[in-house]
């Protein structure tokens, strides 16, 4: 991996001491990021299903539970199952939170346009790191945050504005099922760093 990344840009590994020397407000509050767990629970709960059916049908039936989680017993689980269970998330995942803090600090400070951070298990296809530097080179260079991997079976559905020459395509929805690969313009890393240091990460959801 940083054979092939060297060649784009410089590479910047968060060691255990990098994670050592950052203080991170951890938040156990159920807003995140100062928005609704129902709000939230309804991105993911829309992805996940879009998986089996057209992502509008899937937007559709999320308003739907959104709305019947206010009457139903079952309250927020019902948009977004387990994810809504607030309890402390294991020492791995806490840790693996620690390194997407870390490195959105430091990219907020960077004086780069745009931030790439990849987690240590992912995998690149042939040619993919240059095609994000291709894309780069048309890209805009503001309001710009791109989930460049296909980790979970996140794929594209008929409802969806076909992809472009690199296969990327828009959403409505923020949440994801993997960050293995998110690429960030400096103003949307700023924004993000902004709000994890005023709410803190919270304890009880993975960064994805």
């Amino acid at each position: 991996m940083e054979r092939d990344l060297s060649k784009l840009t410089n590479v910047e590994w968060i060691t255990e001491a990098a994670l050592q020397e950052t203080k991170i407000k951890f938040s156990s509050e159920k807003r995140v990021l100062g928005i609704a767990p129902r709000l939230i629970g309804m991105d993911l709960g829309i992805n996940s299903r879009s998986l089996t059916r057209p992502r509008r049908k899937a937007k559709l039936e999320g308003y739907k539970l959104f709305l019947a989680s206010w009457i139903h017993p079952r309250g927020e689980e019902l948009v977004a199952s387990a994810i809504q269970r607030r309890e402390e998330l294991p020492t791995g995942i806490i840790d693996n939170l620690k390194q997407h803090f870390v490195a959105i600090a430091r990219a907020s400070n960077s004086e780069k346009p745009f931030t790439l951070i990849l987690e240590d298990d992912a995998l690149t296809r042939d040619r993919a790191l240059m095609e994000i530097g291709e894309y780069l080179k048309g890209s805009r260079t503001r309001n710009l945050m791109v989930f460049c991997g296909e980790g979970a079976g996140l794929h594209r559905t008929k409802s969806d504005r076909p992809g472009d020459q690199f296969g990327i395509f828009p959403t409505g929805t923020y949440c994801s099922r993997t960050a293995v690969a998110t690429l960030y313009s400096k103003d949307v890393i700023v924004a993000v760093h902004k709000l994890l240091v005023e709410y803190g990460v919270p304890d009880w959801m993975p960064i994805d």
